[in-house]
């Protein structure tokens, strides 16, 4: 049966981003120092509550379905298609991440750290893109919308080309700078690598555009989710956009700290109807969550900086907050990639709905 969409999934699957990220980048340029402003004190408090409320916790949901009944999904006893990715997301990913932090710490010098500083960078837009692809594909699947291979190919050719452009302009410079007291420095990618992206995710962009008017226009054919065009387009263009092409510590500092609410509440919505599928308590699982991400991005970080002293890498107890957002952020995506697949019997169960 099809679904009506809500007014509430209109504005979580990207509506308040269309309507909040413009507004904050006139009201605060780049290149402008708005540190004083009282307003933006407010706004950066109102971020802060909503990282605990809303940002972190969708990094718990993502780990609390990932690995929930996580050896029968290893020993193939579910999903047996995913046996291999459920071993790399889950055992092989964050072994190598925590072996390269704990090298980046004690070796001889940091540079691998600023690697992957980089790297979950790389991974942030991609997450984005894939999560805004995916949610066009189920309810595009819910509506009865059937895509040709063309229009399901020209989609996902899109989303990569938009989002490989916008972050190989993030490495246009070589620019050092620092991520949670670590210091990094974007690549310098060859001038004819970002123009033939650029050009690249232009002409896609644009395709994209006409195969979306094309398709409403048709005759008995059905149109594409409205609320599936828009979470496709909010998370491939406007908050990657925000959290690379400005630069991960210049430019729009507001558009780069909310930025990642939108995405999460996006997660969200998703999440909500998967867990209440299942029959869970919402109210329970939005608590283990908030208790969750507060461990993860907060208490865990200080408890370790305070017992552990590390003075002796150059780094200091900052490293630790580094960690385990580093970690975080880019096993996030690794196991991301696995639970909501197609394969996965789980989806179709309490997500995919017909």
């Amino acid at each position: 049966m099809i679904q009506r969409r809500s007014l509430a999934d209109f504005f979580f699957l990207g509506g308040f981003s269309l309507l909040a990220l413009p507004l904050l980048y006139f009201l605060f340029p780049p290149g402008e120092n708005h540190s004083g402003a009282q307003a933006v004190a407010s706004l950066f408090l109102l971020a802060l509550v909503l990282d605990f409320t809303i940002n972190f916790p969708h990094f718990a949901y993502s780990y609390l379905i990932f690995y929930r009944n996580i050896w029968s999904k290893l020993t193939g006893k579910i999903d047996a298609a995913l046996t291999l990715r459920y071993w790399f997301a889950g055992i092989v990913v964050p072994s190598i991440l925590v072996g390269l932090l704990v090298y980046g710490v004690v070796g001889p010098d940091h540079t691998v750290l600023g690697y992957l500083v980089n790297f979950r960078l790389f991974t942030l837009g991609w997450h984005y893109a894939k999560q805004g692809l995916g949610i066009l594909s189920l309810l595009n699947r819910e509506k009865g919308c059937q895509i040709s291979r063309i229009e399901r190919t020209l989609f996902h050719t899109n989303t990569h080309l938009v989002w490989l452009a916008i972050w190989s302009h993030f490495n246009r410079t070589g620019t050092s700078s620092y991520y949670i007291g670590i210091p990094f420095q974007s690549f310098e990618l060859p001038p004819a690598v970002i123009f033939s992206l650029t050009v690249l995710a232009g002409l896609s962009s644009l395709a994209t555009v006409l195969l979306i008017i094309m398709r409403g226009l048709r005759k008995g054919e059905v149109s594409f989710s409205t609320y599936g065009v828009l979470a496709y387009f909010s998370a491939a263009y406007l908050w990657i956009f925000f959290r690379l092409s400005l630069g991960e510590t210049k430019g729009t500092i507001l558009a780069f700290a909310f930025s990642p609410l939108f995405h999460s509440l996006q997660y969200y919505t998703i999440v909500h109807r998967y867990e209440k599928n299942r029959g869970s308590n919402l109210l329970q699982l939005a608590a283990i969550g908030i208790l969750l991400g507060a461990f993860g991005f907060s208490w865990a970080p200080q408890l370790l900086a305070h017992f552990i002293d590390i003075s002796s890498s150059g780094i200091g107890p900052i490293f630790f907050k580094f960690a385990f957002w580093t970690f975080l952020n880019i096993h996030h995506f690794f196991i991301d990639n696995v639970s909501w697949r197609q394969e996965s019997a789980s989806v179709h169960r309490y997500l995919i709905t017909k």
